[in-house]
């Protein structure tokens, strides 16, 4: 087992669906285990999907700040029965600064993310914990005891997160649980 912290400037976990009247992208309140287990996966240099093993994750601490970012983005628009357009729209984001998670994974992958903190592994490029603004910007082995305060992602009621989601602007579909974060023992995730 490798328990790892991982720090980002930002947070975004976009909530799927379209952003209404009042332009607000809204964000999940912590990484879904899908982003986490893509993180993974592109820390390896690994496609998507290819994760083998458990993981978990968790808060080290609070995120540091909270706020909304004026963003231009382009958008799809249907025509009814003309081609779809795209077109450009400026909406504020939800986001999540300096944020800090523990990671801890076991199984086959526990030494290929070795590996790759020691810098043996190809990565396609920078790594990301959310969309392509969430630069990450520390990653290293948690030495001691990784449980220690850490408040986990865990099965339970007030969170629903996806754990499977779509790949690409058109997949809206993803599978969902139910979590909650707090202290104790952590829940590992496939």
């Amino acid at each position: 087992m490798l328990t790892i912290r991982v720090e980002a400037v930002s947070g975004h976990y976009r909530v799927p669906g379209n952003v209404e009247q009042s332009g607000i992208a809204p964000t999940f309140a912590v990484a879904p285990p899908s982003t986490v287990r893509g993180f993974l996966e592109s820390l390896c240099g690994s496609t998507c999907g290819s994760f083998e093993g458990e993981f978990a994750y968790g808060w080290l601490r609070d995120p540091q700040g909270y706020g909304l970012l004026h963003r231009r983005v382009q958008v799809w628009a249907s025509g009814g029965m003309k081609p779809r357009l795209e077109r450009n729209r400026t909406i504020n984001v939800e986001m999540l600064f300096d944020v800090a998670y523990a990671v801890a994974v076991r199984g086959p992958w526990a030494d290929r993310v070795r590996a790759a903190l020691e810098g043996d592994v190809e990565r396609f490029g920078v790594l990301y914990l959310g969309e392509s603004t969430d630069l990450v910007t520390w990653i290293a082995p948690l030495n001691g005891d990784a449980s220690n305060g850490v408040r986990w992602v865990v099965p339970g009621t007030s969170l629903r997160l996806p754990v499977v989601s779509g790949r690409g602007y058109d997949s809206i579909t993803a599978a969902y649980g139910t979590f909650d974060i707090r202290e104790g023992e952590p829940a590992w995730h496939h």
